[in-house]
């Protein structure tokens, strides 16, 4: 398997006999192709996968796409072909396929991991906790066999089974466990709920039915600003912060910065979601919900980050010292602009966005010329722009601001080099040409 195409070759000579290109987006095919069956291939990357079946024409194959399967992101993860079905890592999510059609068929949240190996008919594993946990291998949805606290740490690499023992490793320890005839099945304890959300579940446990719960719920949710932070903690300086959700669904979880994502507890008996955190009294977060790998804003939070497709809650803790650039300026404002860009060295078209300081239009001064890269984002996210208007004239001089959107790999790629030529001998001398910079 290459990146284009599923090929055979001769093992004497290395001549190729035949070869079908597989159209997987991206041109990048990490893993061998497995085998389902006696004819059919299931081919990865990390964005989606796709089965193909065989069929010859004498020495040669001929491959037909059966299905494409698109939401399959952000995981090196080998899925594992037993009877009929597939079970692989979707990001963190452990799913099921029907692998004749590809339809999903469940998806649990735990156990969280990286990569599988299928042993007697159980799919093991290394959980996001550190766990060393065994599935059952079955369509008929998430049931844990064993589970064992090994390390403290997630794992990146499958486990290996030996004459009796399963062999695993992170990237700070390796273990060896023996397997028995008895499951060990740790359970995980929820943690106690604390503060406010202590007092709530309890008035929810005196409540007697399901309109009195959630009547107490209604009650809750009013005049309170989400997430709820409380001045009250263990640790000196923290917070106690409570992430609240409300809706009748089966998985959802908190996403704390980048990738560090907690599912939350559901009260027995009600559709009201919870999680805790102890948070620095002056730290700024950004968050968002996630439904096994769908992702949602906080819609009790109206502080909002970024655009779509990627846009998260702001969480702003009581002493976070706000600042002041990033407020809405108060004094002259300078403007933007946009055209568009096509290059010789990148081909495509694309839009530049400049900043013209305040004065810009009242005379005839020259400018220092600033490049941002990743231009886009630096305006939509951190709102550059608003920074430029209060800097200016107080900690910062008048400057021409060019914002640059980077595509794919420019930056840091195969189409670096490319890039670079674009601004410097192309982008560059059009601004100099069309603004008054200093030159």
């Amino acid at each position: 398997l290459t990146d284009r195409f599923l090929m055979e070759l001769d093992p004497g000579d290395g001549q190729v006999l035949w070869q079908q290109e597989h159209t997987i987006i991206d041109n990048e095919s990490f893993a061998p192709p497995v085998l389902m069956g006696h004819d059919t291939l299931l081919i990865m990357h990390r964005h989606e996968m796709a089965a193909h079946q065989l069929t010859w024409n004498g020495e040669v194959a001929e491959m037909k796409e059966l299905w494409r399967n698109p939401p399959y992101p952000q995981t090196y993860s080998i899925p594992i072909h037993h009877e009929g079905y597939l079970y692989y890592f979707h990001g963190q999510i452990l799913t099921c396929l029907d692998a004749r059609s590809g339809e999903r068929i469940w998806r649990s949240r735990p156990p969280g991991g990286r990569a599988l190996i299928l042993t007697d008919g159980h799919l093991v594993t290394v959980a996001r906790n550190g766990d060393l946990v065994a599935v059952t291998a079955t369509p008929e949805g998430y049931r844990e066999a064993a589970r064992l606290p090994v390390f403290d740490e997630e794992s990146f690499t499958p486990v290996s089974v030996a004459q009796g023992y399963v062999y695993l490793r992170n990237l700070k320890q390796m273990a060896r466990v023996k397997i028995t005839d008895q499951a060990t099945l740790t359970v995980t304890e929820t943690p106690a709920p604390r503060g406010v959300i202590a007092e709530l579940v309890a008035r929810l446990q005196k409540a007697a039915d399901t309109a009195s719960r959630s009547a107490v719920v209604d009650d809750f949710m009013k005049q309170r600003r989400f997430p709820i932070v409380e001045d009250v903690s263990i640790t000196q300086g923290n917070s106690l912060v409570h992430f609240v959700y409300r809706g009748d669904i089966d998985d959802i979880a908190v996403v704390l910065g980048r990738n560090r994502d907690v599912p939350m507890t559901r009260v027995e008996g009600t559709d009201f979601h919870y999680h805790t955190e102890e948070l620095d009294s002056a730290g700024h977060w950004e968050y968002h919900f996630s439904h096994y790998d769908e992702s949602r804003v906080d819609p009790l939070n109206p502080l909002l980050i970024g655009t779509e497709p990627r846009v998260r809650n702001e969480l702003r803790m009581p002493e976070w010292p706000a600042p002041d650039f990033l407020h809405q300026p108060t004094g002259a404002r300078g403007r933007l602009e946009s055209f568009s860009f096509t290059s010789e060295s990148r081909g495509a078209e694309r839009t530049i966005e400049v900043y013209l300081p305040a004065d810009y239009d009242a005379g005839e001064s020259r400018y220092p010329l600033l490049l941002v890269t990743e231009g886009d984002r630096a305006l939509e996210v951190a709102k550059m722009d608003v920074s430029l208007d209060n800097l200016i004239g107080t900690a910062a001089a008048p400057a021409i601001v060019a914002f640059v959107p980077v595509e794919g790999s420019e930056a840091f790629g195969d189409h670096r080099d490319a890039f670079v030529r674009m601004v410097t001998e192309e982008l560059v001398p059009h601004l100099d040409a069309t603004y008054r910079t200093e030159t």
